[in-house]
């Protein structure tokens, strides 16, 4: 969804950065905004993301605090997302690449397009254009890079829906991400972070997630919300 907007507007209130967020809607599993020149971008990814879900969004106090009392909605769409791979992506002398064939869990096709053109074009100038020579040198390398990788994007999207939809999880999660900010760490944050720019590998990201020391914080913070003692952020 576009929405029209003063230029001063928002480079005051969005000064460069691209909001994202977990709204807590059933439809919606999170949210970004992407400011540009005269517009801002809203993009929701959810499973059955409907029109009156977009415009119910916008009502949102977390993204109400982003925009002025009037605007303008410009346009909006519905496109889908691959968030699965085909069976076979290849035959003999034909290869499909880009989102159409693999790609990283809930992100765009643009990495996609770069890597698996790029191990089509390796395979079709080293080593052949026949079928069994994309089984073996493309799409195998394929699952190797996506389908274990997204094995753990399915994972961790799974336990942050759970955490956005239980208020006491929510809340230590957001203190505990907040707490950081003041004490120099970057633990949640970079997690959080990580999941929905896909800057890093979701194996890698799973793996943070294992850390004794954030795991204790954690603990405590929920602690703190289910017998008192925990901040009442929304």
């Amino acid at each position: 969804m576009e929405i029209a907007l003063d230029a001063e507007y928002i480079t005051r209130v969005f000064e460069d950065q691209i909001i994202v967020m977990v709204p807590g809607m059933h439809s919606i599993k999170f949210l970004t905004i992407i400011p540009k020149k005269e517009h801002i971008t809203v993009c929701a990814i959810g499973k059955k993301v409907a029109r009156d879900d977009m415009l119910a969004v916008l009502r949102h106090e977390s993204v109400r605090t982003f925009l002025p009392e009037e605007f303008r909605v410009s346009c909006m769409c519905f496109p889908r997302m691959a968030v699965a791979s085909p069976q076979k992506p290849y035959g003999d002398r034909i290869v499909v690449i880009g989102d159409a064939s693999f790609s990283r869990y809930m992100k765009n096709g643009i990495e996609s397009a770069f890597i698996t053109s790029t191990l089509a074009a390796l395979c079709a100038v080293n080593v052949g254009i026949d079928e069994e020579s994309f089984r073996k040198h493309y799409a195998e390398r394929c699952v190797q890079i996506f389908e274990n990788d997204n094995r753990y994007g399915k994972i961790l999207f799974f336990l942050n829906d759970l955490a956005s939809r239980v208020n006491f999880l929510a809340r230590a999660h957001v203190n505990l991400a907040k707490r950081e900010e003041s004490d120099g760490s970057s633990a949640m944050s970079s997690i959080l972070w990580n999941i929905f720019t896909g800057d890093e590998r979701y194996a890698r990201v799973f793996r943070d997630c294992l850390d004794a020391g954030l795991n204790r914080k954690i603990v405590r913070e929920v602690a703190a919300q289910l017998f008192g003692g925990g901040a009442k952020t929304k």
